[in-house]
């Protein structure tokens, strides 16, 4: 029961405080240029009276005084973010502080900056760092934009980025301060992942990294395409680059990014066995199946886990397992591509059927030949435009099956659909190629697949 009074005071006072600060603020104003005291010492102060609060009322609540601070409004931001810095001191208090209060204060008003006007953030740390920007306050100015978030803060983090030296990137916390601040920016709102790839082309080596692991964090398909284009620029860097493309695999549709993936390919020839390595990986999560005969001639390499790597690369690729004899995997590529030559024509007439077994019975076919999947999925796309809607649906499931990403941006256009059987399949192929569990909302999903 004393517990209970307690709280009850505690929220009444806040509401007291909350109520006095318009009145503080229609003072300042009627004092102009002669008043004591400005519109911003008033909120500061205000600020002050919601951190502050008596250890006499009991434990407080922390939630509610970071929604008391965001009630506060813009105003506020300045001196929070100043506070945060440790550029405005703690006035004496008449009363002794909850404990609590002081202990989780940073927490406190990191909480309702998240809640407040993204813009003003930037502008209050832009100041901070203005007025003194050592490498320690960077770092924590990088922790405040992330929380901010907007294409503002990503554009001011890339700056800053650019300010500290090597030695500061090789610090854990440095690296790890920037990559979740730039990866919760993308991922807050996906809109951002090209403003990320466009930071990332213009990063220099020394830190490029981290901007790449962050863009590849978004595993949204838009986020394939810079990370290959990247490829070249710098050793270290293409080691970390070959390990995003894999991680995020064959999501993106690389039907406009054939001389990068060409290039990639050369990489399986490289003379350190760490690149072709990651090369090899990247290559096989992606899809290529171009890759398999640089695939086949890794085998014969004699580094044993380079071997190891081209024998999962293939088998991955191929959906079958021959074990490391180049020769079978070189007559296992012979037959796939007869198996082309000769039954593909025959597949694209069967898909023209009415007859919905027929079709089913050739998409069957395709389905079984998994280096073919490109090929597979252009077969299966003109049933996306058939008068049937049962054909349309089962085109829409097909391609999931199939697996080919370059069917992204026609089941996109599916969502769109009058017949709600070819909706529901289309997303639910959508989901199935990108591992993203975004809704039915065609906006979502065309900035999630282009970036825009």
């Amino acid at each position: 029961m004393i517990e209970r009074s307690r709280k009850h005071l505690w929220s009444a006072t806040a509401l007291v405080m909350a109520a006095l600060i318009p009145m503080r603020e229609a003072t300042a104003s009627a004092s102009g240029a002669d008043g004591l005291v400005s519109a911003q010492n008033v909120k500061e102060t205000a600020l002050w009276d919601l951190l502050l609060p008596p250890k006499t009322l009991g434990e407080p609540r922390l939630a509610q005084i970071s929604t008391r601070i965001v009630g506060l409004g813009v105003d506020a931001v300045g001196p929070a973010v100043a506070i945060l810095f440790g550029d405005i001191e703690e006035p004496a208090s008449p009363h002794e502080v909850h404990p609590l209060a002081i202990d989780r204060r940073q927490q406190i008003l990191m909480d309702a900056l998240v809640q407040l006007p993204p813009r003003a953030t930037v502008s209050a740390v832009r100041s901070r760092l203005d007025a003194n920007a050592d490498s320690d306050r960077a770092i924590f100015g990088v922790r405040l934009l992330g929380l901010a978030g907007g294409d503002e803060a990503l554009d001011m983090i890339a700056t800053i980025a650019g300010t500290l030296d090597v030695m500061q990137w090789h610090r854990p916390f440095v690296v790890n301060v920037f990559e979740e601040s730039l990866a919760r920016i993308a991922k807050q709102d996906t809109r951002n992942v090209r403003k990320l790839a466009a930071a990332l082309m213009r990063a220099e080596p020394r830190y490029a990294a981290v901007f790449a692991r962050a863009l590849g964090s978004t595993d949204v398909p838009a986020a394939v395409a810079p990370l290959l284009r990247s490829v070249g620029r710098d050793r270290e860097l293409d080691l970390c680059l070959m390990s995003e493309l894999a991680r995020i695999g064959d999501r993106g549709d690389l039907a406009g990014s054939v001389g990068d993936v060409s290039r990639l390919r050369g990489y399986c020839k490289d003379m350190d066995p760490g690149i072709q390595r990651a090369a090899a990986a990247a290559l096989a999560r992606m899809g290529d199946a171009d890759a398999c005969g640089a695939l086949i001639a890794m085998l014969d390499s004699r580094n044993a886990l380079t071997i190891n790597i081209a024998e999962r690369s293939l088998n991955l690729l191929s959906g079958t397992a021959l074990g490391r004899d180049a020769k079978a995997w070189s007559a296992w590529r012979e037959r796939e591509t007869r198996w082309f030559d000769t039954e593909y024509q025959r597949i694209l007439e069967a898909l023209d059927s009415s007859d919905v077994k027929v079709v089913s019975n050739a998409i069957q076919s395709l389905v079984s030949h998994r280096m073919y999947k490109h090929e597979a999925a252009i077969a299966i796309r003109p049933m996306l435009n058939s008068s049937d809607p049962e054909l349309q649906r089962m085109a829409c499931t097909a391609l999931g099956i199939v697996g080919s990403a370059r069917a992204l941006p026609w089941l996109l256009e599916k969502l769109g659909s009058l017949e709600e059987p070819v909706r529901d399949e289309a997303l639910a192929s959508l989901r199935k190629l990108t591992g993203l569990p975004l809704p039915l909302d065609i906006e979502s999903w065309r900035v999630a697949i282009s970036g825009s």
